[in-house]
Order: C-alpha cells, then sequence, then structure tokens
C-alpha cells in the first residue's frame, strides 16, 4: 500500500475505482474476518488505546494518526495482519533494527498482503457498523435492552466478509440484505443438522 493510499486519507473519502474492485475481488476468509473483528472491538469501544499519537509537520501536511477509536482499531488490525502475513525480509531489508533495514522494511510491508488485509477487513467492518447506524440492519439486531454495545445475528458478519462495497465504502444495500438473509438460513439448517447428530 503507498502511503497516499485512501486508508490514510480517512474514511470519508472515496474509494478510488481501482481500491473498490480490489475490495470486491478479495473477500475476507470469515474466520479471520472474526478474529479480527474480536482484536478491533476494545479499541473500537475505548477500552484499548495501542498508539501514542504524534504529528509531524511538514511543509505540505502534518502525518500522523489521529487519536480516535478507529484509529487505535485500524493499527491494532494492521499489526495482527502483519503478524499473520510476514514481510519474510522480500523488501531487502536484512532483519536488523537499524534506521535504514526498518525503514526498507516498513515501507515494504505497507504494500504487503498484511496491510491490505487490514484494509480490506476494515472498510467492511465499517460499512457493517455504517449500515447498522443507517437503521439498515434492524431486522439483524440482537442488541439486548439497556446494554451498552450493539450486537448483530453472526450472519451480518458473515456477509460483511464477502458482499460488494460501492466507492462510498457502503454495502450495497439490496445484495447485502439478501447475503445475509441466505447466511441466516444457512446457519439455521447447519444447527437443525447439529440437533438432529445429537440425538
Amino acid at each position: 500500500m503507498k502511503k497516499s493510499s485512501d486508508i490514510f486519507a480517512g474514511p470519508t473519502k472515496a474509494l478510488t475505482a481501482k481500491a473498490c474492485k480490489d475490495i470486491n475481488d478479495n473477500p475476507l476468509d470469515f474466520d479471520l474476518f472474526w478474529d479480527l473483528i474480536k482484536i478491533a472491538k476494545p479499541a473500537m469501544d475505548g477500552k484499548a488505546k495501542v498508539i501514542k499519537p504524534k504529528f509531524i509537520k511538514s511543509k505540505k501536511q502534518p502525518i500522523g494518526f489521529p487519536d480516535t477509536p478507529e484509529w487505535h482499531a485500524f493499527i491494532v488490525v494492521l499489526r495482527e495482519c502483519l503478524r499473520r502475513f510476514p514481510c519474510k525480509h522480500a523488501c531487502g531489508c536484512d532483519g536488523s533494527n537499524s534506521a535504514a533495514s526498518v525503514q526498507k522494511a516498513n515501507r515494504y510491508l505497507l504494500t504487503q498482503k498484511g496491510a491490505r488485509t487490514a484494509e480490506r477487513f476494515f472498510v467492511r467492518y465499517l460499512g457493517a457498523l455504517y449500515a447498522y447506524s443507517a437503521g439498515v440492519l434492524k431486522e439483524f439486531d440482537t442488541t439486548k435492552k439497556n446494554s451498552r454495545s450493539i450486537s448483530f445475528s453472526p450472519a451480518v458478519f458473515f456477509a460483511a466478509a464477502v458482499s460488494p462495497i460501492d466507492r462510498n465504502r457502503r454495502f450495497k444495500t439490496k445484495q447485502f440484505l439478501d447475503n445475509i438473509r441466505q447466511c441466516e438460513t444457512a446457519l439455521k439448517e447447519e444447527e437443525a443438522k447439529r440437533k438432529r447428530r445429537k440425538k
């Protein structure tokens, strides 16, 4: 991922056609998606701060990470994705902690599978949260009364891992809802099979 990539431009900037196609052409494995949700949730809830925001002023613009739950969550997800999909020194770094080696590794890592996976996950995760806040997911809302956190049917996340998004980082509503309903049906059928096997 290049430094000017959408992920560093903030969640309101529209995706480029290429970035949108990349996300839609690479649906996420549900187990990975679910693991990353569990990792992101404490930071999204404001319970985990994983970075010390630091802004470096340059002539063109300040760069750095805003102190927001979304950015803390993104960094913790990025770290996990880079751990799961390591660089293996293909970047030309020598594996040492020297400034030059670390700089080469960091520049390379942001173009690799780990960073791309983190971006794909985060666009999909925030897309599901946006759909909830827009009232699209009312029929799948499993939040308990007086609960401080929201919860959905697992089918929402199955569908979010694979459903197409548009350039505004939103799921295509009809297709997203159809996918959720299909996932719910599949989950119910699987549960019924499990119960029959137990008898």
